[in-house]
């Protein structure tokens, strides 16, 4: 039996067991979700840097510092959030009542655990992708596994040891293995499945998903357009994309793929790169503030990109102020900006995840408009103006997962905001109000009163009936 064969049954015995324990408490009480939502926010405060080093160990070099910002910031203001806010979330809300039974009927809707919820975390933020969904299902009421994602194993191991003392496996639980596992992991029938990865893996979870009918969360990325108008072309922008585009090597779905920059500003725009990223690293390479690429797998596919660029003569500008070596025993490689790239280039076809930033051009803003709805719908879009009428054509006339104005990733980080794509980028919710709805069933109860309106609606029908039609279909 492998290992994974072992874990499938274990994982199958968690399901059964969470099932019927949700089973005998279908309602938990506000006090039962604050004692949960606690135990996650002080698990986490605790295990900051066991936490710190098992990220490290998996992608060679990160920050502690990142991860504290990167992974935990997160899931903590979610929890706080949450708390603050739950017992509103939880109360019934009254609706109107239909003018035919208008003071003989009462409407409320109350928002309902749907039961057990899985959360299948990417390898990217392992850790607050693993806990900061759980808030929005353990404030919602239900119960939850977590399978984190095998291409981080220190993490997703930490994750289980973390999860196991924590919580009773009857309300969180946690499987580890690899894709056997994954497989097995979609095809359960959950009442609700949440997913955070690729477009292609993405699309076998959701077909696995529809053999049981199961309701699906996914996150999925994507390549997030940045415009800057002529106005914004400033250090401070610039400092803005570099930074973020740094976070964790570009191995972010929130990071800026792909940059517009007026035409005849590229040389501008490549200026304040370099300035920029060498206030930001003066060495990339030899710098514990870096971050690693995860695996010698992403090295090389991202080796390849930047193969593939210069095959097709691409005029590329590699920011390595400290002139350094690139790493490939360390996995570390230098931002490298790609100007005015075909879309027959790898570069522009797939999600880059990693740090390379393509450069675009635009006559006027409704060229970038027309460029990125062209394209499938992002994650997220950036634009950098100082022109409210700009940002509100943008704004208008773009779809996108979630919008940052004059900022980068910055919107993910809001706890009140939900977060989630669109289209190819993914579907549904996670984060606060909607976070909670998301692993919800919003129930309307209509309660008849003790006369009774609607006896007005049966037959025999006549005049009256007809009388009181006439009025209600005015």
């Amino acid at each position: 039996m492998t290992n994974d064969a072992a874990e499938i049954e274990r994982l199958h015995d968690l399901f059964q067991a969470q099932k019927e324990a949700f089973k005998q408490n279908m309602m938990p009480s506000y006090q039962q979700r604050i004692e949960w939502l606690t135990k996650l926010e002080k698990m986490i405060l605790a295990n900051q840097k066991e936490i710190a080093d098992a990220v490290a160990a998996d992608f060679g070099t990160h920050p502690p510092e990142l991860t504290r910002i990167a992974e935990l910031l997160g899931p903590i203001s979610r929890v706080k959030f949450a708390k603050k806010n739950l017992r509103r979330w939880m109360r019934p809300k009254r609706r109107a009542v239909e003018r035919t039974l208008f003071g003989l009927a009462q409407n409320r809707l109350m928002y309902q655990p749907v039961g057990v919820v899985g959360n299948m975390s990417p390898w990217n933020f392992p850790i607050d992708i693993s806990f900061g969904p759980l808030v929005d299902i353990l404030a919602a009421g239900n119960r939850a596994i977590v399978k984190p994602s095998e291409s981080a194993p220190h993490t997703a191991e930490l994750i289980s040891k973390l999860l196991t003392k924590t919580f009773d496996p009857t309300v969180v639980a946690v499987v580890t293995g690899g894709v056997e596992l994954a497989q097995a992991f979609t095809q359960l029938p959950w009442d609700h499945l949440l997913f955070t990865g690729g477009p292609e893996i993405g699309k076998r979870v959701m077909a696995a998903a529809a053999e049981n009918l199961t309701p699906v969360t996914l996150e999925l990325g994507g390549k997030n357009p940045t415009i800057i108008t002529a106005d914004s072309l400033t250090e401070k922008t610039v400092t803005s994309i570099m930074a973020t585009k740094m976070v964790k090597a570009g191995q972010m779905c929130i990071t800026s793929d792909y940059v517009f920059v007026p035409e005849g500003k590229v040389d501008e725009f490549v200026a304040l790169c370099e300035q920029t990223l060498a206030k930001l690293y003066p060495k990339v390479i030899d710098n514990p503030d870096s971050t690693s690429i995860i695996n010698d797998h992403h090295f090389r596919r991202l080796e390849g990109v930047l193969a593939d660029a210069a095959e097709h003569n691409a005029r590329m500008v590699e920011l390595n102020p400290a002139k350094e070596a690139v790493d490939v025993d360390g996995r570390k490689m230098p931002l490298t900006l790609v100007l005015d790239p075909s879309d027959d280039l790898l570069v522009m076809q797939h999600e880059i995840f990693g740090p390379i930033l393509p450069v675009k051009t635009y006559k006027t803003l409704q060229d970038a408009i027309d460029y990125i709805n062209s394209k499938d719908r992002p994650l997220a879009l950036y634009v950098f103006s100082k022109d409210q009428r700009a940002i509100d054509k943008v704004i208008n006339n773009t779809i996108s997962g979630g919008v940052a104005i004059n900022a980068v990733s910055l919107h993910a980080m809001q706890a009140s905001l939900p977060f989630g794509g669109t289209g190819r980028s993914g579907m549904g919710h996670h984060h606060g109000f909607e976070g909670f709805v998301a692993f919800s069933k919003a129930k309307p109860i209509f309660r008849q009163a003790p006369i009774d309106g609607s006896s007005l609606l049966f037959p025999p029908y006549g005049k009256a009936v007809n009388r009181l039609l006439d009025f209600l279909l005015r």
